[in-house]
């Protein structure tokens, strides 16, 4: 049970990981209207869902497993 949280901890790291260098990338030109851009708001909801799945799982099975 714990090694499958893990492993699914890994994708959501992995993935967040991801969508944050691709923030990184843009991060320089960022203001209000960057967030026109749809593509560069999918990659910022995309890091913001990841790190919120990270916590609901590390509160709600890891820590519960160990």
């Amino acid at each position: 049970m714990i090694e499958e949280t893990f492993q699914t901890l890994d994708l959501h790291i992995s993935r967040a990981d991801n969508a944050y260098q691709e923030v990184i990338l843009f991060s320089e030109d960022m203001d209000v209207h960057a967030l026109d851009d749809f593509d560069k708001v999918k990659v910022i909801d995309s890091f913001i869902f990841r790190f919120i799945k990270i916590q609901d799982l590390m509160g709600n099975k890891l820590f519960r497993e160990v």
